[in-house]
């Protein structure tokens, strides 16, 4: 299928319009470089940089952006698999995420699919079975394709004054008398030790009452938590970057109607 040239123009003078907010002091250092490369053009610089990001410590919303962006940059470098995968972790992720404004419609559909594959966030059913003298809690994620979550981390407490321990991992045996409650949260986390998913917290955890009882109770936060950590991001591209990113997005697409995806990720597929 053609291309008209003056389609991609249009992306890339939109790309100045929609994407022009603040990066945040505290962002990872080779996130912040691959947004920079990427504004100048440099698509190798940039995924490299990206790539380095996932072993520094990164924010929720420093993973939701470094998903997008290297979906993006991926496509422009003709690797439409890997830009696939990346986009249904965004969207297992943050599902109601609106993505860039250089994404073309192609990218946007497998976004679209991905979504609607997953149905829903990433999330943690924690479940707890008590029997004389011990709990045994369990985790199991739901919607979570491959290579999203790194690690499960569940720590518990007895009592209400209790120190808290954590094990690593989706089950842990706790030793506990019949007549004791247990306090636990359970963190799901991802690149960069983002938190991808969790089910109560150290300061609002669940309770498990003191009987042999398969049950679990739910316990309410005293306050709606707020997480001050996510940031917005954005890239401000200069007129020149963005007609060379848009160019690049169209060898992308060329050379993802080139070739067949025979990707192993489960999931939508990038096809001429």
């Amino acid at each position: 299928m053609a291309v008209r040239r003056d389609s991609w123009v249009g992306w890339a003078l939109a790309i100045v319009w929609m994407i022009g907010l603040p990066c945040s002091a505290r962002a990872s250092e080779s996130l912040r470089a691959g947004i920079a490369a990427a504004h100048e053009a440099e698509f190798e610089r940039a995924l490299g940089a990206l790539e380095r990001a996932e072993s520094e410590t990164l924010a929720r919303d420093e993973l939701v952006t470094l998903y997008e962006q290297r979906a993006l940059v991926r496509f422009a470098l003709g690797d439409a698999r890997g830009a696939e995968r990346d986009l249904t972790l965004l969207a297992a992720l943050e599902p109601n995420r609106v993505l860039d404004g250089r994404a073309p419609p192609r990218l946007r559909a497998v976004f679209e699919q991905a979504r609607a594959s997953l149905g829903g966030r990433v999330s943690l059913d924690v479940a707890v079975a008590r029997t004389e003298g011990s709990a045994r809690v369990h985790a199991t994620l739901i919607r979570a394709p491959a290579g999203l979550v790194r690690e499960v981390v569940i720590s518990y407490r007895l009592g209400a004054s209790g120190a808290w321990q954590s094990a690593r991992g989706d089950e842990v045996v706790i030793d506990a008398p019949d007549a004791a409650e247990i306090s636990l949260f359970v963190i799901a986390r991802g690149a960069g030790g983002a938190v991808i998913a969790e089910d109560g917290s150290e300061r609002a955890p669940r309770r498990v009452v003191g009987t042999v009882s398969p049950e679990i109770a739910r316990s309410e936060p005293d306050e709606a938590p707020s997480d001050d950590t996510w940031l917005h991001w954005g890239i401000g591209l200069g007129a020149g970057g963005a007609v060379a990113l848009a160019v690049a997005l169209g060898v992308g697409i060329a050379a993802s109607q080139s070739t067949s995806d025979q990707t192993a990720f489960t999931g939508p597929t990038l096809r001429p």
